[in-house]
């Protein structure tokens, strides 16, 4: 496994008091998250043999930290910021992730 760092903004909504029913508010906090990647690999088919015999694995991101960068005028917890992160990582972020462990010229390793 690698490690990796990158910046995003997270996509948060929320109401409050005074907001009609059903209107939301939006904020962009920056993070910057920092993860372990493994890049996974293509199945495997030993020398000799037509079909591959050890299946595919895929790419894995398991989050490590992430720190506020710019809350949007937003003050999350520290707390709020790992869960908000972490999820963003496991869902929406995943494959951008994925492609900024790829193009890192020198990642460092474990």
């Amino acid at each position: 496994m690698s490690k990796h760092t990158l910046q995003t903004e997270i996509e948060i909504k929320f109401s409050f008091p005074g907001l009609a029913e059903g209107e939301q508010e939006v904020a962009y906090p920056k993070v910057e998250i920092t993860y372990d990647y493994s890049p996974g690999r293509k199945a495997y088919t030993p020398r000799g043999e037509y079909a591959p015999i050890d299946p595919p694995e895929p790419p894995e991101i398991n989050f490590v930290s992430a720190t506020l960068i710019n809350g949007d005028g937003l003050e999350p917890s520290m707390q709020q910021i790992q869960e908000l992160a972490s999820d963003w990582l496991d869902d929406k972020g995943f494959d951008e992730a994925c492609s900024n462990a790829e193009a890192s010229s020198g990642p460092d390793t474990d």
